[in-house]
């Protein structure tokens, strides 16, 4: 992307921020993995640096009924970082898509069927399927780049299985400067073409409906809630920036409709 939104530009007296000492036992340094979300569970994630994105996936999530984290600003030695805190349920038991999966054979085909059939001993498929189809509607609306294993989880209550809540949104919006006009992938689903969406539309009726429903969304005026409701000063420059992403979502969106 051309443009990253710095915290300190954004900042104001009013802005909710969390201080703490670089050697607080709240703060787990490294990227929001599995192995991050499994420290004590009153930690805190020390994501990375700010990024407007983390924000927006978080607001997109709420929007489609998705489990996520919710971020907000710490300052460590008078420097900001974008923070949430852990969502582990010691009752629950979580894991990524790798701990129960080979993925050598997942590369370069869809492979959602199989995943799923490994998944039918469990309570609640219908749902996790339903949720792991507005991941998806999620990640092609913001051109997300790093849904990878590591990047989400399935949490497991006795019989039950449900998508865990949603992090690490920053990968987005041309971030790597990419233009690839259908591309999709998150390691179970790769979608380069028109027909492989509508391969999809006619397995899982859903899934269009979820794609209609972020096309809905006014990513501006999205923005424009984000920095009202975090008490963040938003400037044209940022409004310009985005107005470009959302024009090149938009067509995306129509085209794979």
């Amino acid at each position: 992307m051309e443009y990253i939104t710095k915290i300190d530009e954004i900042i104001t007296d009013k802005t909710k921020v969390v201080f703490l000492k670089e050697s607080s036992n709240k703060l787990i340094f490294g990227h929001t993995t599995k192995s991050s979300f499994s420290k004590e569970l009153d930690s805190f994630v020390y994501y990375k640096p700010f990024s407007l994105e983390e924000y927006i996936g978080e607001y997109i999530a709420k929007y489609l009924g998705l489990k996520t984290v919710e971020n907000f600003i710490v300052d460590v030695r008078s420097k900001h970082f974008i923070v949430s805190k852990s969502f582990i349920d010691k009752n629950k038991k979580y894991i990524t898509p790798r701990d129960f999966i080979n993925t050598g054979y997942l590369l370069n085909v869809n492979k959602l069927d199989k995943i799923f059939s490994l998944l039918k001993k469990y309570d609640d498929l219908e749902k996790l399927i339903q949720d792991f189809f507005k991941m998806i509607a999620l990640d092609i609306y913001m051109r997300q780049e790093d849904r990878n294993f590591e990047n989400y989880l399935f949490e497991l209550y006795n019989n039950s299985i449900s998508l865990g809540p949603l992090y690490d949104y920053t990968i987005a919006f041309d971030y790597y400067n990419n233009d690839l006009p259908y591309f999709y992938y998150n390691d179970f689903v790769i979608l380069e073409k028109k027909e492989d969406y509508e391969e999809l539309y006619e397995l899982y009726p859903f899934f269009r409906t979820y794609i209609e429903k972020v096309k809905k969304i006014d990513l501006i005026e999205l923005i424009k809630k984000i920095f009202e409701e975090n008490y963040f000063r938003i400037n044209d420059k940022i409004v310009e920036n985005y107005k470009k992403e959302e024009e090149k979502t938009q067509k995306l969106l129509q085209k794979i409709l």
